[in-house]
């Protein structure tokens, strides 16, 4: 009876280390992800009052046009910023748990019209 016990212990842990495991290993296996929903890449905007909506998974650091900033708990980030009128871009940089450079760029024109 013990030595069945004993199996089913070992079983346990195995279980629990292979799921620890899987745990810390899923930064490797899915990677990071990086992406922008708004604003749109070539969008011409009345006001400079532009906000910059996007989702960022399994990164270190974050930054917009070289300010940090941060996710909630889902991964998702939501920031506004001033633009001047005129071509502007919007550039948004995350570093990735393994050192990896993430990019997206968004070019705007704001019109004030």
């Amino acid at each position: 009876m013990s030595s069945f016990l004993g199996r089913i212990l070992y079983a346990i842990l195995g279980l629990a280390f292979v799921g620890y495991l899987a745990f810390q290993l899923e930064g490797l296996v899915f990677g990071s992800v990086l992406t922008l929903a708004e604003p749109q890449d070539g969008a011409h905007l009345r006001s400079g009052h532009v906000t910059v909506k996007g989702e960022a998974r399994g990164v270190n650091t974050l930054d917009l046009n070289g300010r940090k900033i941060f996710t909630s708990e889902d991964g998702k980030f939501e920031e506004e910023l001033i633009l001047p009128y005129g071509f502007n871009i919007i550039q948004v940089t995350a570093e990735g748990r393994f050192g990896r450079k993430f990019n997206e760029q968004r070019m705007v024109y704001i019109t004030g019209l």
